[in-house]
């Protein structure tokens, strides 16, 4: 596992090829959900047991902001792909001046992009907005907005494609401070 100057990390988990029986992708492309409300978000949108429990496991931590990152060409390799959020993320960190902790679901199922929740560990990142965000990110187009409910978990568990495991991967960034944070039930 690799720990940028201010923590910022990230350790691949394994998606979709320890549940061989589920058939469907399990992703539809929603683009009405709220992600600071999560409002027509609802639990039966979420297709099976793989994204529901990555949506359990992002809902356990308080969340700052939540970050879309697309990359402007479809040409990235995998390997890139995570190379450029984990640039990103350290870049967040340093623009912080704090550890950021948080997770990323990369999917390369169709165009690239990445979905990200983050938290900082002194300082909140509810600061960082789009032109923040933009201004870090060199590879196309990036949104972030202030997360202040469950929307954003469910929204970023719904990008998860079990059956593509070669399309779709969830990424750690600072292990041990995610450990720290975490709600306890």
């Amino acid at each position: 596992m690799a720990y940028g100057p201010y923590g910022a990390g990230w350790e691949p988990v394994a998606v979709g090829r320890q549940f061989p029986e589920i058939n469907d992708f399990g992703v539809n492309q929603v683009n009405d959900v709220d992600l600071v409300t999560g409002d027509s978000m609802e639990l039966h949108q979420l297709r099976n047991k793989v994204q529901e429990g990555y949506r359990q496991l992002f809902s356990r931590h308080q969340f700052d902001i939540a970050v879309t990152l697309r990359f402007e060409h479809a040409s990235y390799s995998n390997r890139e792909v995570l190379s450029h959020v984990q640039e990103f993320v350290r870049e967040l960190a340093k623009h912080s001046k704090d550890q950021v902790a948080g997770y990323s679901v990369v999917n390369t199922l169709g165009h690239p992009h990445a979905h990200l929740l983050l938290l900082g560990k002194n300082r909140s990142l509810a600061g960082v907005n789009t032109a923040v965000a933009e201004s870090l990110w060199n590879y196309g187009s990036a949104l972030s907005r202030g997360v202040y409910s469950g929307g954003a978990a469910s929204y970023a568990a719904l990008n998860i494609t079990p059956n593509a495991p070669d399309c779709s991967a969830v990424y750690f960034h600072n292990k041990r401070l995610l450990k720290r944070t975490q709600k306890i039930a």
